[in-house]
């Protein structure tokens, strides 16, 4: 991490004098230093406690202002390293009500043998994304004289202000930040400064400002600008604000066709389709007019055949093999495609990553994406670099992935497919979301499947925003989608607190990981539902998507209900923050089956449910209301419930009566 230009931390400086024969010390320092921090919503904080943290855990309960109402927190925030502090404050969803602000701080002076400390006392911060670059000194507080005298020793003096008020989230997007500080104090001995020996003391937090709703685009023909924007306003009707652009480049180890000075007009990619530049242009100024992210797509570790010879420079000894001395790693094209077979290189090679990542910084050179949307292959078990090295290719996505933001200064997402390599990644890279490409051959088989992936993305990544992309009907090759298994998946992702990658091209859905597939389409009637749905999610995300935790507290229902997705039954269950409590209930009563995925698109409409009792055990805390919302009802409007208070062996619970179950209602008890 960079540093202010300051010296090491002085907690003293001392000169010695000599008069006559006599001898004295002036001395001067700082013994105490911290920022006065108030939150709401993550975490970290208790909506009812101003925090103090006394962030070199000096002066102790010295530091803490007279007539002040905060708490002090003796955590220090120099007990990790400048690049990885220990202290999180948490995740904050600025769009469900959740604030962080810097109200202040506070510091404690010594001075003695005729030094001073002088009246230019200042609180410095700054904050930084995670991954640099650092030095963002958004300004400093003048700190005035709060106590001279502290705790009766000469010199001691406590300097504070409490009435700073900024807003910490303001004007952040999506990401992981620092907060870094250090203290200044003018003296007649010279500077003085309250550093993490010369470093900056540092705290993490995270800003999720809501879902990440993905959408795609996959045909880019020659065609006017009034066609591309009215694909791309389709999706908007969805509130989707990152678009795929999926295998829109040429090829993959050189995605930028033509050179930078002059980029190609038009190309053929790995399909052998022609796309066209001016297509591509007018897709992405369309997506920033909505709004929208555009993520440019490829695969992290993809060459096509001949990139030995085409004058790329990729070299063979980056490449992954499936065996010691044995070929390399590489995967068949379908006949007629560009390239009949894609090579796969180490991404945990440097060298392969210094090349990769300047071929992606030649497409951002000239096509305005916002992102790159990073593609793997998942789990084909153990491969080896040309030395004879195993490689266990999950282990080099964090490195991958920090390097090419690091060298892209670009936002990421990343395909965990399957979850191979998932917690790692949640954890330690700073992507904009957790993506997952689900399947059922790697463990995502049943809604209870997609529910328990969200929770783990959520729960790994300390608040992430999660996105599945999760293929419907798959087995089927015409015709339309089928409704109820569409609509199953879609409440149990929305429920659980994720999103679903579903629909581009203009009016598609996807029912295979090759995008452009459009064999099975999406009738006027399913996608006007799906209007209401991702009207609902958009309207109720500071309850689906502001920080919601799973609850333990039992859901009763007098028909058919379970706490886990079982077929023939009502899945019930409950999220809770701040003393609200969200009820999901997922009417799977008439499914003869729980496997999200209807590969042949004949899932009956479940069973309607009207008018049945429900009783929530809360806790202790006593609820004040119930309403009752449901994108299948009324285009989403909330309804309030009467009900009542009891107690049973159970514990305290609020009965009421829900008055209709299609597939999804969401129950909010205050």
């Amino acid at each position: 991490m960079k540093t202010p230009n300051k010296p090491k931390l002085l907690v003293l400086i001392l000169v010695v004098t000599c008069f006559a024969g006599s001898v004295f010390a002036q001395y001067a320092g700082i013994f105490g230093y911290g920022l006065e921090l108030v939150g709401t919503g993550a975490n970290a904080f208790d909506s009812s406690t101003t925090n103090l943290y006394a962030l070199n855990n000096n002066g102790t309960t010295r530091l803490l202002p007279l007539g002040s109402s905060a708490t002090l927190n003796q955590t220090a925030w120099s007990n990790g390293t400048p690049e990885a502090p220990v202290l999180n404050l948490g995740t904050f969803y600025p769009g469900a009500g959740d604030t962080l602000t810097l109200l202040g701080g506070a510091m404690l002076t010594y001075q003695g043998g005729g030094a001073t400390v002088g009246n230019s006392i200042y609180l410095n911060y700054a904050i930084d994304s995670v991954q640099g670059p650092y030095g963002n000194w958004i300004g400093n507080d003048l700190l005035g004289v709060n106590q001279t005298n502290v705790n009766g020793t000469t010199g001691d003096t406590r300097w504070s202000d409490e009435t700073m008020n900024v807003n910490l989230l303001s004007g952040l997007s999506r990401g992981t930040y620092i907060l870094e500080s250090y203290g200044y104090a003018n003296s007649t001995l010279g500077s003085l400064y309250a550093s993490d020996g010369g470093a900056n003391y540092g705290a993490t937090f995270t800003v999720n400002p809501g879902p990440v709703i993905y959408g795609y685009l996959s045909r880019f023909p020659p065609q006017s600008t009034v066609t591309s924007s009215n694909e791309v306003a389709w999706m908007a009707k969805y509130h989707i604000n990152y678009v795929q652009f999926y295998d829109w480049q040429w090829k993959h180890h050189v995605p930028l066709a033509g050179t930078v000075p002059n980029p190609a007009t038009s190309w053929t990619n790995v399909a052998n389709l022609v796309c066209y530049r001016q297509t591509v242009q007018d897709m992405i100024s369309a997506c920033h007019s909505n709004g929208m992210y555009a993520m440019n797509y490829n695969l992290m570790y993809g060459a096509w055949a001949g990139y030995g010879q085409d004058g790329s420079g990729v070299d063979s000894n980056w490449a992954l093999l499936t065996a010691i001395n044995g070929p390399q790693w590489s995967i068949s094209m379908p006949s007629g495609w560009a390239t009949p077979t894609i090579y796969i290189f180490n991404p945990g090679n440097t060298n392969w990553q210094n090349y990769i990542f300047g071929q992606e910084n030649n497409v951002f050179s000239d096509y305005g994406f916002d992102g790159w949307h990073l593609d793997q292959l998942g789990d084909w078990g153990t491969m080896y670099d040309v030395y004879g090295h195993s490689v266990d290719v999950w282990t080099t996505f964090v490195g991958f992935l920090n390097n090419a933001k690091a060298a892209t200064g670009k936002r990421l997402t990343f395909n965990n497919v399957g979850a191979y390599g998932m917690y790692s990644v949640c954890a330690d890279t700073s992507d904009d979301a957790v993506y997952v490409e689900c399947w059922p051959a790697n463990g995502q088989t049943t809604y209870q499947d997609l529910k328990t992936t969200i929770d783990n993305g959520i729960s790994w990544s300390g608040g992430k925003a999660v996105v599945l992309a999760a293929y419907m009907d798959t087995d089927k090759t015409s015709g339309n989608f089928s409704a109820p298994g569409v609509l199953l998946t879609d409440a149990t992702i929305f429920a659980s607190g994720g999103t679903h990658l579903e629909l581009g091209d203009g009016g598609y859905m996807l029912s295979t990981p090759y995008f452009p597939n459009t064999n099975v389409t999406m009738s006027s009637s399913l996608a006007n539902t799906l209007t209401n749905y991702y009207n609902f999610i958009y309207n109720n995300q500071t309850s689906l998507y502001g920080g919601f935790a799973n609850s333990g507290n039992i859901i009763w229902t007098s028909i058919p209900s379970s706490g886990s997705a079982t077929n023939g039954e009502v899945w019930a269950f409950c999220k809770v923050k701040n003393g609200v409590s969200m009820l999901n209930l997922i009417n799977l009563i008439g499914e003869t089956n729980i496997d999200w995925q209807d590969v042949n698109g004949d899932y009956p409409v479940p069973t309607a449910q009207t008018n049945f009792s429900a009783k929530y055990y809360y806790g202790s805390t006593t609820p004040t209301s119930v309403k009752v919302l449901s994108p299948d009802i009324n285009n989403g409007t909330a309804q309030s419930l009467s009900f009542t208070h009891n107690s049973d062996g159970g514990g305290n619970y609020v009965l009421f009566t829900v008055p209709s179950l299609a597939y999804w209602d969401m129950i909010i008890v205050n």
